[in-house]
């Protein structure tokens, strides 16, 4: 494959797709929700995964659609008398913003710095998997939870066009998670994605 340099205007109606794998930190360690006979515990660290799709509409000014799942980690409930449960949470925004790369006039597309921003549908949800009950007459009627908010996003990396098909991308990201309904004993999942991958270049203006 060799590189390609395209001018600043062959950037325009430039689309591409692709997938990126990272890693997520959430802001908030104390959980939400207080009982006196319950002790809630999260991490705060997980995987990041985001399918994105990329469409420049100008030279320096393209839209970006995403979807992603970001893994918080594990949840711990120790319930007193009861027993103790895990699990896991997963949240999966839906991402649609726009992305501006400010020295697109100035630099190749071999590599075009970018920042991001917009909002976000999210779908969070914690599922218990596992665990040890100390009373067996008593019954935890929550196996699983699911809520569904707005939030927004923005963000900041590169892109880099490595061959007439082929990009590679880099991102940070800040996800505001903010639920109703506490997932896992937690209300907000905000946090930050660092990720990396790699996107196939749908159309350019050299077909």
């Amino acid at each position: 494959m060799s590189a390609v340099s395209l001018s600043a205007a062959d950037l325009d109606g430039i689309s591409y797709a692709g997938i990126k794998i990272g890693v997520g930190h959430t802001n908030q360690d104390t959980p939400d929700e207080q009982y006196i006979d319950y002790r809630i515990s999260s991490d705060q660290n997980g995987f990041h995964t985001e399918v994105f799709f990329n469409w420049h509409v100008f030279n320096e000014f393209a839209l970006d659609i995403g979807f992603s799942v970001i893994n918080r980690g594990e949840f711990r409930w120790l319930v007193e008398g009861v027993g103790n449960f895990f699990g896991t949470i997963n949240l999966y925004p839906i991402d649609a913003g726009v992305k501006i790369k400010p020295l697109a006039s100035q630099l190749s597309d071999n590599y075009q710095p970018w920042i991001a921003g917009g909002g976000s549908l999210i779908v969070g949800r914690g599922v218990v998997e596992g665990g040890s009950i100390l009373n067996p007459y008593v019954y935890i009627d929550r196996d699983s939870e699911s809520a569904t908010t707005l939030g927004w996003w923005v963000g900041a990396g590169f892109d880099s066009f490595v061959s007439t098909t082929i990009g590679l991308t880099g991102s940070v990201k800040y996800h505001k998670m903010d639920f109703n309904n506490a997932i896992g004993g937690f209300l907000d999942h905000s946090g930050y994605q660092i990720a990396f991958g790699i996107a196939y270049i749908i159309r350019t203006n050299n077909e």
